[in-house]
């Protein structure tokens, strides 16, 4: 799977759990689009089970962007 196809998938996501449509910017943070601590919750486990990889909420409040989120699983930031 290429990055565009994760960017993609993360943003159906966001979409999914925020109920609405997401900016193009995939900069822009989740909090900044609505996302709140029930979300975050919510997006954690989607991701998990998307991707098999449960990502700490410390580490996902940190990185929640698109791009960023998508960083984690090109990387090792996951185990953090």
């Amino acid at each position: 799977m290429n990055i565009n196809e994760i960017k993609e998938e993360i943003r159906n996501i966001f979409r999914e759990i925020l109920c609405r449509e997401i900016p193009e910017d995939n900069d822009i943070s989740f909090l900044e689009i609505g996302g709140g601590s029930f979300e975050f919750s919510k997006l954690q486990v989607k991701i998990k089970k998307k991707y098999g990889q449960k990502i700490p909420l410390k580490v996902l409040f940190r990185n929640n962007s698109v791009n960023s989120i998508c960083l984690l699983y090109t990387s090792d930031a996951a185990d953090d």
